[in-house]
């Protein structure tokens, strides 16, 4: 793709992820849409957002930063199973860094997206007022590195993560014990997907309500998951149906290392 069609796509992202920020902020799901808007204008106007990797060709990605998008908390939900008990939930915030290809070919299967950070900060009260904090983490594992002994999907979540830091060595965790593993092989989310997997896990009635009730949040749902969850349904689908006319350039294993490619 050229300059101008570049152009045009990222133009094309923004204009639905700004219009996505909209819808939520009008169906009471979110406090603010700035987040939203700021994030569609970086992803319009540039520079892709920078990371430590030097593989991405920026010149030919799409990217932003949706930052500190806050959730309002639905009165009819009720979070099963909260501990420590008699907590209570004050806040749900989600961070998103996407950098995606604008190449896109729906007849060759890719990878859409060049990186890839997704996290939501779960945060609560006790009665006596102290701070509880909850944390998931989901990203893209970079290009380029030494493959590591232990399992990394392409695309994984993990509990715990950066924002899990609740006094550094000395605080007393309890009877938990908080590791990095295990990564868990998930569908890659952007901004869109994010939200709706906080709303699908957290405010699963209300969720409902606004796919029956909002055909505009239906549609920028589903323009997402076309984009982001069809080339790696269809990746992972081709390790046992070899025989679709569709080309290939994103091998399952990648999306699952644990797949048996084949035995000699």
């Amino acid at each position: 793709m050229g300059k101008i069609a570049n152009n045009k796509y990222r133009a094309a992202r923004a204009d639905v992820l700004r219009r996505f920020g909209k819808v939520l902020y009008e169906l009471g799901a979110i406090k603010d849409k700035k987040p939203f808007e700021d994030a569609a204008n970086e992803c319009a106007n540039g520079p892709v957002p920078n990371t430590h990797l030097k593989t991405i060709d920026r010149a030919n990605c799409w990217g932003y930063n949706l930052n500190n998008v806050l959730f309002n908390m639905q009165p009819k939900t009720k979070i099963k199973e909260l501990k420590p008990s008699g907590s209570v939930l004050s806040s749900i915030q989600m961070n998103v860094l996407v950098i995606g290809n604008c190449i896109v070919n729906e007849n060759h299967i890719e990878d859409p997206l060049a990186h890839l950070e997704f996290n939501i900060i779960i945060k609560g009260e006790l009665t006596k007022k102290s701070s509880v904090v909850c944390s998931w983490h989901l990203d893209r594992h970079p290009e380029g590195l030494k493959d590591p002994e232990d399992v990394h999907p392409v695309y994984h979540i993990q509990y715990g993560g950066k924002n899990l830091n609740l006094g550094g060595e000395t605080f007393h965790y309890g009877s938990n014990l908080i590791l990095d593993t295990p990564r868990f092989a998930h569908l890659p989310l952007d901004g869109i997907l994010g939200a709706d997997f906080i709303l699908s896990n957290f405010f699963g009635e209300f969720r409902k309500n606004c796919c029956d009730n909002s055909t505009a949040y239906s549609r920028y749902l589903r323009d997402s998951q076309d984009t982001f969850w069809r080339p790696y349904v269809l990746a992972t689908s081709h390790h046992w149906n070899k025989s679709s006319p569709i080309g290939y350039g994103w091998p399952a294993v990648k999306i699952f290392p644990q797949l048996i490619s084949e035995v000699k």
